[in-house]
């Protein structure tokens, strides 16, 4: 754990210890220390170094200067405008983004939260809109090969009525994205069927904060799924991960000048105790 207190900046407020979701920290008169079987315990969630208010306590070589420590945070009337207005993009451009956003969607990943901190997340971004067109040629030849066969599972039938389109060399899976996110998780992750959609979640919504166009794809994962080992080879995914989602994304070619109008879910809201 490499846990590490600064005695001269720890006042023995025992916030680190009550923090900690894990146990795996106690107070030994007014310092905190690793408890009995702190090791095996910890799950590597950083709280303690989070939340001391005097900075004093470093833990798996992470000190508080390697930290954050200004926080801004947007008004709740543009975060709600943002959800609003989020389109699935259909129309992109066929250009790279800017890479300076680039790099600040990718930087975003080092934070996405994950079940027990487990952190078997894997990411494959096509960053390079020649390398999209190769990828996009490549599973376009392959069903098309397989619609030739006729071998294509009946789940796939949406590809038969797209032959047309196939035949002219046009695209049917990525809507012409310049760039996709593919994110993967580890087979023996936890929580391996929601990490990835969390992650992939929290990089539509600062791409669309960039004005970057997104789109959930069901369409791409499903034949990567069927084409899964060249999928895995392609993108680049390590052995052990599985592909979990895929989002498009690029500079959007259409500008929405209004959000859509949507019906209110159903909300049930508890407000009493159980009888």
């Amino acid at each position: 754990m490499k846990f590490h207190v600064d005695i001269e900046k720890c006042t023995g407020c025992g916030s680190c210890v009550r923090d900690c979701p894990a146990a795996a920290l106690e107070m030994r008169g007014d310092t905190p220390a690793v408890a009995r079987f702190g090791e095996k315990t910890c799950i590597k969630c950083q709280h303690c170094l989070a939340v001391c208010p005097e900075g004093a306590v470093s833990i798996f070589g992470k000190t508080p200067a390697d930290c954050g420590t200004v926080r801004t945070l947007p008004p709740p009337e543009q975060v709600a405008s943002l959800y609003q207005f989020r389109r699935s993009c259909r129309q992109y451009k066929h250009a790279n983004i800017d890479r300076t956003k680039l790099d600040k969607l990718l930087g975003l990943l080092r934070w996405t939260p994950t079940g027990h901190n487990d952190r078997g997340l894997h990411f494959s971004v096509v960053d390079d809109v020649d390398a999209m067109d190769g990828i996009r040629s490549f599973f376009a030849s392959s069903l098309f090969e397989m619609v030739k066969a006729d071998s294509l599972p009946p789940a796939f039938r949406w590809v038969k009525m797209r032959r047309a389109k196939l035949e002219q060399g046009g695209d049917i899976v990525f809507a012409n994205a310049p760039h996709i996110i593919v994110a993967s998780v580890s087979d023996e992750s936890l929580c391996k069927e929601i990490d990835p959609i969390i992650a992939l979640a929290q990089f539509e919504t600062l791409a669309q904060s960039l004005g970057i166009g997104t789109t959930w794809c069901g369409l791409a994962f499903w034949v990567f799924k069927l084409f899964d080992q060249d999928a895995h080879k392609l993108l680049q995914i390590p052995d052990g991960y599985s592909i979990a989602y895929v989002m498009l994304f690029g500079d959007p070619a259409v500008v929405y000048p209004r959000s859509t109008s949507q019906e209110s879910p159903g909300i049930t809201r508890i407000s009493k105790k159980p009888e």
